[in-house]
């Protein structure tokens, strides 16, 4: 049973390891990156949301530095005061308009961002980067790292003459769309009283003939973007050409980058960029992914600051965790009843509501936009334009709900997020930490509920069991369950389908966790399909989606050789039958 207990907080050590270089360490090619470097970790760490799993909570360097001495120097405490003026750490007692920052930025970091001190992460990493070390900064999201990256960047191009700054002088990659596009927006801003400097960002979803357009129109200084596009422009462009001249690579949300399968496009990328620029590598863990990916990137004597600390798997301390265990058929009679009572004492509520698949998010849209007005969708069934938008209109809302699959579980910076909840069990101890940490931003109170199904008490039971989660009774009605029995009826059948194959894809994969074995899962998802979403049968399968799930044989399946109304594809599609966020 979770249960509460104390956070530690670590101290703010600065251990120098044995054989590190010098300022700005040796360039060799990249073969020769890696090596040894310097570990630095934070003076206070500040419990704020994403965070390791227990196996990955202590700080890993990349480098081959010795252990730090059972009692090593500590730094002197800064003082923190207790207003934030970045995204959710609290800021030091270093004033911007003490670093050696020109006038441009230091004006808009003033009167655009209205920010005046540096946070945490931005104090521990800026003298680093800007001194010319690589960099690999195990740091959260919302910590301000993304002004800790940009404003080095800035200023390196400020010190080179436009006439010498003919291609690429930074890239930067990023897991998604939308963090791609928040960093421009933020680069942008930067850049308010700068008119030599330029950023692009291109992402997949779009047209690229647009971004090929672009690309040669307008000046490219600093290029963010999506792995699986820079790929494409790199084939078929002059982007490779452009790269010649980049001085500065930037991994952002390094870990997830790993997670969704980019670790084969990195390293075609890190063919196209010069052996000798600076790298710097932010990750919100430090797996040994990372440290292969920080091998393979950094140059020796790179320096690795961790903005964590080993007690955080912290989740926020103002974050009140609540565990909700329901029966998957009752689920969205429970949602609506935490919807209605946080909804009606939070005149300002926004709310996000995570769920396990990209089509799951589309039913409880579909279902709940006939209940709420205010009701977003958001996953990565629809198109680049729509989830724009949808970001765009909830970040910007006084008030509403997102329906969300976890394309925003981390990178996308929400405002005054009053409540999380989580339907089903996340696939691991990281992503429901990930996702709790959309609320309690910027020193402000938030709350989180997670809703299992019985079978999924083995994530309550093994992977949060030290977070302090209480267990409450679902307190849903009669009528909340007639409501949303009714709005299920006008859901479209296809979405059902969709739901219901993407529901099996997904916890195929949880069937040893569930103790459940494939004629379980399949007995049980029939069951859902007709006893709450109200099909006659159970939605037709195409025999292929059947074979990639590994549910060839299994009975109570309705496969098809063509799915009504279609010529081909399949109701699911990643993750095994449409799991993918």
């Amino acid at each position: 049973m979770p249960h509460a207990h104390r956070w530690a907080r670590p101290s703010f050590v600065i251990a120098r390891a044995a054989g590190a270089r010098g300022e700005g360490g040796g360039r060799g090619g990249r073969g020769g990156r890696g090596g040894t470097g310097t570990r630095v970790r934070p003076r206070r760490g500040r419990p704020d949301e994403s965070t390791a799993p227990p196996s990955e909570r202590r700080p890993m360097s990349t480098s081959s530095a010795p252990k730090v001495a059972s009692k090593p120097k500590v730094a002197s405490e800064p003082k923190v005061k207790k207003s934030l003026t970045s995204a959710g750490n609290a800021p030091t007692t270093v004033a911007f308009a003490d670093l050696d920052l020109c006038d441009e930025s230091l004006r808009a970091l003033h009167e655009v961002k209205g920010y005046r001190h540096a946070t945490e992460v931005q104090d521990a990493v800026l003298p680093h980067i800007m001194a010319g070390k690589d960099v690999l900064a195990r740091a959260k999201t919302g910590s301000g790292k993304t002004i800790a990256f940009l404003l080095p960047v800035l200023e390196k191009l400020k010190r080179t003459p436009p006439e010498r700054r003919g291609g690429i002088s930074a890239l930067v990659l990023s897991p998604t769309r939308e963090l791609a596009t928040q960093i421009q927006e933020e680069c942008k801003q930067l850049l308010t009283f700068r008119r030599d400097i330029n950023a692009q960002v291109v992402f997949g979803g779009t047209n690229i003939r647009t971004d090929v357009s672009r690309l040669k129109s307008e000046r490219c200084d600093i290029l963010v973007g999506t792995p699986g596009r820079l790929i494409d422009h790199l084939e078929n462009g002059d982007v490779s050409q452009r790269l010649r001249s980049c001085d500065t690579l930037v991994f952002d949300e390094a870990d997830r980058l790993l997670d969704m399968g980019f670790k084969p496009a990195i390293e075609k990328i890190l063919g196209h960029v010069p052996a000798g620029r600076q790298t710097l590598l932010f990750s919100a863990t430090v797996s040994p992914e990372i440290q292969q990916v920080a091998k393979r990137s950094l140059r020796p004597g790179h320096v690795f600051v961790d903005c964590v600390g080993e007690e955080e798997s912290a989740t926020n301390l103002q974050v009140k965790q609540s565990l909700v265990v329901a029966a998957q058929v009752d689920q969205f009679a429970v949602l609506k009843s935490i919807l209605d009572e946080h909804c009606a004492a939070t005149p300002n509520h926004k709310v996000m509501c995570f769920f396990t698949t990209a089509r799951a998010t589309q039913l409880a849209a579909e279902l709940f936009q006939q209940m709420r007005p205010d009701v977003i969708e958001i996953h990565s069934k629809l198109t680049q334009s729509r989830r724009t938008k949808a970001t765009e209109r909830f970040r910007d809302a006084a008030r509403a709900v997102m329906m969300t699959s976890d394309v925003t579980a981390r990178g996308i910076d929400f405002p005054d997020v009053t409540l999380v909840v989580q339907i089903g069990a996340p696939s691991d101890r990281a992503q429901y930490i990930h996702r709790l940490g959309r609320t309690a931003r910027a020193g402000k109170s938030g709350e989180g509920v997670l809703v299992l199904a019985p079978e999924e008490d083995y994530f309550a039971r093994d992977d949060v069991r030290d977070l302090p989660l209480a267990k409450v009774t679902p307190n849903h009605g009669e009528d909340d369950a007639a409501a949303v029995a009714a709005a299920v009826r006008r859901v479209d059948d296809r979405t059902k389908a969709q739901h219901y194959a993407a529901e099996l894809g997904y916890r195929k994969g949880m069937l040893r966790k569930m103790g459940w074995n494939a004629e379980r899962l399949v007995r049980e998802a029939n069951a859902y399909a007709v006893d709450f979403m109200g099909c006659p049968e159970p939605p037709p399968m195409l025999k292929s989606t059947v074979g990639k799930m590994g549910l060839k044989g299994v009975p109570g399946l309705n496969v098809v050789s063509q799915l009504p109304g279609s010529d081909a594809g399949s109701p699911g599609a990643a993750r095994g039958g449409g799991g993918g966020p």
